[in-house]
């Protein structure tokens, strides 16, 4: 049997996390191990949980996910990080590449569409 891939969701909005984790439980490839509201969250759970992929929204309370991004790739530099986002604004492309992203991805994408990522 294949170890399953284990996602951390950050968004501070409790549906989207519903809605993410609904979809990933249709890939049996994947286990959504833990969920974060916020930025600190987030780093807290990565450091605990050691996720494979973060699926990070860029918009949080208390810190925007460039920071969380630029904390998390020193603190957990096992784990990939995907952008979530509503923003289809280049610059936050760019800036969370150079973090060494592995990906971003909208949050109006339909769903069953394969984003472009590199894993």
């Amino acid at each position: 049997m294949l170890k399953k891939i284990k996602i951390l969701l950050v968004d501070d909005h409790p549906l989207v996390r519903i809605g993410l984790k609904t979809e990933l439980h249709k890939i049996h490839d994947f286990a959504v191990t833990g969920e974060a509201k916020t930025g600190r969250e987030a780093v807290k759970k990565c450091c605990i949980l050691k996720p494979d992929i973060i699926l990070l929204d860029i918009s949080l309370p208390d810190m925007n996910g460039l920071e969380v991004a630029n904390i998390l790739l020193r603190k957990c530099p096992e784990s990939k990080i995907i952008a979530l986002t509503m923003y289809n604004y280049e610059n936050y492309v760019t800036e969370i590449m150079k973090l060494s992203a592995k990906g971003y991805v909208l949050k109006d994408s339909p769903t069953g569409r394969t984003c472009c990522c590199n894993l």
